[in-house]
């Protein structure tokens, strides 16, 4: 995924939230056109790390993405928080999301060796699995690609395992 798409996804997801929460506001208290709309809880940027670094050690995901999300947010040129909200989404599982914040991570910061690192092995991930899809799905007639398919699975495996 391109920088600009994940940012188009990453203001849509952040859109989803504030309409989340405005319709939750709406249900306790009546609003006029001129009230703002609400914004995420975003403390200090030097309290909201800390918390995000907590939540990321503590392994609670969610709450670490939260916060990691808000920073980005209000430093987008940040490189070294994209990587570490590369790395929560890693943690979770979510590899198109992870890949798409390392890549925004060494745009702004090439030189974040962490970062180019950590996109080389999620994309092996991706690899893995697609390569394992393809093994799955082939007909009897495709008998050589499901083959060499699990060849590159192999050999692909035995380079994750260190990181496994």
């Amino acid at each position: 995924m391109s920088g600009p798409k994940f940012r188009r996804n990453l203001r849509a997801l952040a859109s989803g939230w504030l309409v989340v929460g405005a319709l939750a506001a709406c249900t306790h208290a009546p609003t006029t056109p001129s009230s703002p709309p609400p914004k995420p809880p975003m403390g200090d940027p030097a309290s909201v790390l800390l918390e995000a670094e907590t939540a990321y050690n503590a392994e609670q995901w969610a709450a670490a993405e939260e916060r990691y999300l808000a920073l980005v947010r209000q430093d987008p040129s940040n490189g070294p928080l994209w990587f570490k909200l590369g790395n929560v989404y890693f943690r979770s599982g979510q590899l198109k999301v992870a890949a798409a914040a390392y890549e925004e991570g060494v745009k702004h910061a090439p030189n974040l060796t962490k970062a180019w690192y950590n996109l080389g092995i999620v994309r092996l991930r991706q690899a893995s699995q697609s390569v394992a899809e393809a093994a799955r799905v082939a007909t009897p007639a495709e008998a050589d690609a499901a083959t060499r398919a699990g060849v590159l699975n192999a050999g692909i495996d035995a380079l994750l395992a260190p990181t496994r």
